[in-house]
């Protein structure tokens, strides 16, 4: 029996991307999902990134000045899913709240000059 969870950390918050990272969990062959919901609607889950071996991700498209929530599950896998490995058992995170940033106006994008995500390792 598995118990536990990854630990979710959310690192960063724009006005319509955040950046995520959690604790690997301790196996061979893990997968991750990542899930977002805003607070005002709860049960509509999103799931911008799925089989994710990484443990860090940049969630887009997120609604900007929104409080939302995110969480992360970790299943663990029998073996690769190349292999036939199926999920053993699945690790899911609570809920962690941020809120997304104001939406960028054309005034203050013009006013902008920086990319507040240069070369950012790992895939989003």
């Amino acid at each position: 029996e598995c118990k536990g969870h990854p630990a979710l950390r959310i690192t960063m918050v724009f006005s319509e991307a955040a950046i995520l990272e959690w604790d690997a969990v301790p196996a061979g062959k893990v997968e991750y999902r990542v899930e977002w919901a805003t607070k005002a609607d709860p049960d509509k889950v999103h799931v911008p990134i799925d089989r994710e071996s990484m443990r860090r991700a940049r969630v887009h498209d997120l609604p900007p000045d929104t409080p939302l929530l995110f969480r992360v599950t970790a299943s663990v896998l029998t073996d690769s899913p190349e292999s036939g490995g199926e999920v053993f058992a699945e690790l899911i995170s609570p809920w962690e709240e941020a809120e997304t940033d104001l939406q960028i106006d054309e005034m203050m994008e013009s006013n902008l000059c920086l990319d507040p995500l240069p070369n950012f390792p790992g895939r989003g």
